[in-house]
């Protein structure tokens, strides 16, 4: 494979990815401080970009699965990744526990937030979908509760896919999945 690039919208969303017969995203990162630098245009890389692009905007987006490398993952990992991309969808959210629970490790909540905090796709693995027990938001994307990390940016993407949340802050029970 081809040695890694690194390209930016420059207004914080950043896709690392490598190949050129065979291009594979191996990174999506939200918040970045990284300077405009776009490819080609018309590349798989651009379109890809433009994926992330639309989907931080809102717009219902479908990013292709074999472009990603999901090599450094462990089987536990894939698990719990590919079942929140399977069964949480847009406009729904669901504890960590619950998730631990449809991923068939009921007791592994805190393993299912490590999951979460190491995400290398989170928009196609969308992390931001997975909140505390008692409806409130969690971490994301780092510490900072700015408008490009943490809650701040966790609620706008859940907004953005019409997820209805209480004056409290937390989400209401009819967009959390429950079982």
């Amino acid at each position: 494979m081809d040695s890694p690039k690194r390209y930016s919208t420059g207004n914080g969303i950043c896709i690392t990815c490598a190949g050129e017969t065979k291009l594979q995203l191996l990174r999506v990162e939200l918040g970045c401080s990284t300077g405009k630098k776009l490819p080609p245009p018309g590349s798989r890389a651009a379109e890809l970009l433009s994926l992330v692009k639309d989907f931080v905007q809102g717009k219902p987006t479908h990013l292709p699965p074999e472009v990603l490398d999901l090599s450094p993952l462990s089987d536990f990992e894939l698990k719990v990744l590919r079942t929140l991309h399977r069964q949480v969808p847009r406009g729904k959210v669901v504890a960590y526990a619950t998730l631990a629970a449809m991923s068939g490790s009921p007791r592994a909540a805190r393993a299912v937030g490590g999951v979460m905090r190491k995400n290398l796709f989170p928009l196609f693995f969308p992390c931001h979908r997975v909140i505390r027990s008692d409806g409130a938001l969690g971490g994301f994307m780092g510490e900072k509760d700015t408008a490009c990390f943490g809650p701040a940016l966790k609620k706008q993407l859940l907004l953005n896919e019409g997820v209805v949340f209480l004056p409290s802050g937390k989400v209401a029970e009819e967009s959390i999945i429950r079982r």
